[in-house]
């Protein structure tokens, strides 16, 4: 009963606080400057707090579970921010050389003249409930290298050691064909220790595992784990990556 009291207050206070910003919304064509910044600066702190809302939410909802078969020893998986939420600005036309998309993911180029654009794609456009998707239109490109930086949370480096696996999964549409590497990089104290593997698609997907068996860490001492996504001579191309996920299991004993 108690539950049932509450749901209806908060329906109420939701009304009536969508009534306020209705009225504020009317005011906003009318009123004077000094009151414009005030409803102004109201407004933008509660846009802050409906955002960061809104992508805890997707985040939770769109956290995989087990979509690419994962091995029944994984103990860590993730949804970069990237895919699982929506990013503000949606786009960037054209990227820079060093272009921010999320908290975790970042692009690179050394283009000088830039014909490049990005986007996130939403779920809504290509008809799906779950991953967002990253978008790169690559038309004239002058540079040397295009990569994307993938920085995993911290909960893939603890309690690390040299008998897991760590496995990145990627459903990637190019529209022509294009050579793709990517590079585990594994940094435990002042050392940073690197292992690259080229990016084999089939039927549309890609899956890459690095055995940390053959990297010479401390695993007392790893503090930090990113992935550099390269696509070699990518020029007068439309990549799209629809999905991609992180993730770590145990090596099977022999």
């Amino acid at each position: 009963m108690r539950d049932m009291s509450n749901r209806l207050i908060e329906r109420l206070h939701q009304k009536r606080a969508l009534q306020r910003w209705r009225r504020l919304a009317q005011r906003a064509r009318t009123a004077n400057f000094r009151n414009l910044r005030r409803i102004l600066t109201m407004s933008q702190a509660l846009s802050e707090q409906i955002s960061t809302t809104q992508n805890t939410a997707h985040a939770r909802l769109n956290r995989p579970t087990e979509p690419t078969g994962l091995p029944t020893s994984t103990d860590w998986f993730c949804r970069p921010d990237f895919w699982a939420a929506p990013t503000l600005p949606r786009g960037h036309a054209p990227a820079n050389a060093q272009t921010r998309l999320s908290d975790q993911v970042t692009l690179y180029h050394d283009c000088k003249t830039p014909g490049l654009c990005v986007r996130q794609i939403s779920p809504v456009e290509i008809g799906k409930t779950d991953a967002f998707g990253l978008s790169m239109e690559v038309f004239a490109f002058d540079g040397s290298f295009l990569s994307l930086v993938l920085h995993a949370p911290k909960l893939s480096v603890e309690g690390l050691k040299k008998t897991y696996i760590l496995r990145v999964w990627m459903k990637i549409d190019c529209e022509r064909p294009v050579d793709i590497s990517l590079r585990l990089n594994l940094q435990h104290g002042p050392n940073t220790e690197q292992v690259s593997k080229d990016v084999a698609l089939k039927d549309g997907c890609a899956l890459v595992e690095f055995d940390l068996a053959y990297m010479p860490f401390r695993e007392n001492r790893a503090e930090q784990i990113w992935f550099d996504l390269f696509f070699e001579k990518p020029s007068t191309n439309a990549i799209k990556i629809h999905d991609l996920i992180l993730s770590r299991h145990l090596r099977a004993e022999v």
